[in-house]
């Protein structure tokens, strides 16, 4: 299997800008102490730790914690219905760690970087976000099983496209490293917000909901809050396996000069609901999401251009700056030629892509001459595969997340099909 090569946002090989660490290794030694205290002090080590009182909440008042330029960070308590608001900066820091969404190359893009420790009484929607001063683009990596070392479940945003990160987080130690893209430092403000789970936070809580946009649109594939189906899925149905495709379900004829929308009318396709069944030449090997597939008939030969990540109207359904829609997750498509299989021998070509060729809106380097492709928020999670088909042929699109979990790994979406 072919394996992406990043160019700048990657979780040792991830999804620019939000993404899960599939895992891999600072080249620091520090650990966490996992240090608790109900008020300011400096212990014999020297880390500062502050944390909230129960009476405080909302942004007033708090005390600001400065970082710590090593792990395992000075401390912050965040309990339910909390929220603080942190500045500090990374000027004049010592650059010990690399986060895998804003040092692809450290070597070439390192800058300096600083370290707070969380710890969350009780289980709660989780929202950072983050905002640097002028010519300064800081990321901020969430490191959930160890300070010093990147592991899979972690998750980083870069301020360049994506300021917000939301998830639900267990109760716990977490530790939020601060760093800077494209060699930049300075002050930055970090926002950390810990609420009671509910449907329509825009996160999902697993143990009680299967989707939840956060601002409900139309078709979204979601029930609205207040609903009989309040944060559950409704979405059309598509076919899960190349067993469940047939003449009447996942199967698309389209003549030369049509454009043709699958799903015709709302409720849209959402993967959420389905099995990881395949993978695809740009899949990441043994991690990639649940996926459903379609069987395409083209009754004329052409260019056939198939568009995951718009509207019937055309329009980018993810849009920022804070790419909240349910319709921002990070897809992966691929077409395999009369043959609807795990067999990657089997995928069709790309139409007028050279092996090799550079991607730069992406960030990532093109899968060679295949099909296979990945949406990114840099794209505003559009993906677009064009290949020369035949007429009388059956060629099968296969669909899915990019990773197995979470809210942008999975999702609603139409399919847009064109043959010229």
């Amino acid at each position: 299997m072919l394996t992406r090569k990043p160019l700048f946002l990657a979780c040792c090989a991830c999804l620019p800008v939000l993404a899960l660490a599939v895992g891999c290794d600072d080249n620091s030694q520090t650990t966490s102490t996992g240090a608790t205290g109900g008020e300011t002090s400096t212990s014999s080590s020297g880390k500062t730790t502050s944390s909230i009182s129960s009476s405080s909440t909302g942004m007033g008042g708090l005390p600001n914690v400065d970082p710590a330029d090593k792990c395992p960070g000075n401390l912050i308590e965040l309990g339910l219905d909390q929220s603080i608001k942190l500045t500090g900066t990374t000027a004049g820091q010592n650059d010990d760690y690399h986060e895998f969404c804003a040092d692809s190359d450290p070597a070439t893009t390192s800058a300096p970087d600083v370290v707070y420790e969380l710890k969350t009484s009780q289980y709660c929607s989780f929202s950072m976000d983050l905002v640097g001063s002028a010519g300064f683009v800081p990321a901020a990596e969430l490191r959930a099983q160890g300070c010093a070392d990147r592991n899979g479940g972690d998750e980083c945003i870069n301020s360049s496209s994506l300021s917000h990160l939301g998830k639900e987080l267990v109760p716990g130690d977490y530790f939020i490293v601060v760093d800077g893209a494209n060699k930049t430092s300075g002050d930055f403000t970090l926002t950390l917000s810990c609420k009671t789970p509910g449907c329509g936070d825009g996160i999902i809580n697993s143990a009680e909901e299967q989707c939840d946009p956060g601002t409900p649109t139309p078709g979204d594939g979601c029930g609205d809050p207040g609903s009989t189906s309040a944060c559950k899925f409704e979405a059309t149905d598509a076919p899960d396996t190349c067993a469940e495709v047939s003449n009447t379900n996942g199967t698309i004829g389209i003549a030369k000069g049509q454009n043709v929308f699958v799903p015709a009318a709302l409720p849209l396709f959402n993967t959420a609901a389905a099995t990881d069944d395949y993978e695809g030449s740009c899949s990441y090997t043994n991690f990639s999401g649940p996926d459903q597939v379609f069987a395409i008939k083209p009754t004329s030969s052409g260019l056939m251009t198939v568009v995951i990540g718009r509207d019937y109207q055309g329009m980018d359904y993810c849009q920022p700056p804070n790419y909240d829609q349910a319709e921002c997750w990070n897809s992966v498509a691929w077409i395999h030629e009369d043959d609807c299989s795990t067999d990657m021998t089997k995928e069709l070509a790309l139409a007028n892509a050279p092996e090799g060729t550079q991607n730069m809106s992406t960030g990532f380097w093109d899968n060679g001459n295949l099909t296979c492709r990945w949406s990114t928020p840099a794209d505003n999670n559009v993906l677009t595969i064009q290949a020369n088909v035949t007429a009388g042929k059956t060629y099968y699109l296969f669909v899915e997340g990019d990773t197995p979990e979470g809210a942008q790994h999975s999702g609603p979406y139409l399919l847009n099909v064109v043959l010229q």
